[in-house]
């Protein structure tokens, strides 16, 4: 449970505090809602103030995470009504899932946010441990900075060493390529050159193409800009 004093933080800042497979697993928890999540329901456009959703996200039959938004979808014959409650605008824009129940129906959250210590809590028992607090990591360092080891000594890191497994080792062969095509002026910016290389299909991992494209532009930026990659 999170402290007395704790405030929610942001998705976005939450995941920021993470490396790469610790985010993914991260937005696996808050789209499944095993944690507590506030978000502003966008099936109820009159709502400006966040507000628990994680039962709509467990009942879900599949969630997208994508910075602090949160796309819900609820499949063919389930029960809208009672899971979105008399509120939701669904029963206007969704007429036949909102009256016979039959029918495939979106919602969209916005300004998602967590709190911290439980999305830590909820990630200990896959092995993701000692991840320090975006807000007390940018006190720490400086705004805007962020260690390499995402905010964990080095002394207290377990498994591999970062970069040799998982998606930022499946980028690394990527970062000569981009490097060239940025060289030779065939991509005007890395996020251009991540976003042709993704189109090509050479980008591994899940998600839209978009937010592939958004972590190659960052490794590439991070771990191969550099003369070496």
């Amino acid at each position: 449970m999170a402290a007395l004093n704790e405030r929610p933080l942001s998705v976005s800042q939450a995941l920021a505090g993470l490396d790469v497979l610790a985010s993914s697993a991260a937005r696996e928890i808050i789209g499944r809602g095993q944690i507590r999540v506030f978000a502003i329901r966008g099936d109820m456009p009159a709502s400006t103030t966040p507000e628990p959703v994680e039962e709509l996200l467990a009942k879900a039959t599949r969630t997208d995470v994508s910075g602090d938004e949160i796309t819900v979808l609820y499949d063919a014959g389930q029960d809208v009504q009672s899971i979105l409650g008399p509120r939701s605008n669904v029963r206007n824009t969704h007429v036949v899932a909102w009256l016979y129940r039959k029918a495939a129906c979106t919602v969209n959250l916005h300004s998602a946010s967590v709190y911290w210590s439980e999305l830590v809590e909820a990630l200990a028992p896959a092995g993701f441990t000692g991840y320090v607090a975006p807000h007390v990591r940018w006190q720490q360092e400086g705004l805007g900075t962020r260690r390499r080891n995402c905010g964990i000594p080095q002394s207290s890191r377990r498994g591999p060493e970062p970069g040799k497994t998982g998606l930022l080792a499946a980028d690394r062969p990527l970062f000569t390529v981009m490097r060239q095509m940025l060289e030779k002026g065939e991509a005007p910016s890395r996020i251009a050159a991540a976003r042709v290389l993704v189109a090509a299909g050479r980008v591994a991992g899940k998600g839209t193409d978009e937010n592939r494209a958004n972590r190659l532009a960052r490794n590439f930026g991070k771990y191969g800009a550099g003369p070496e990659v």
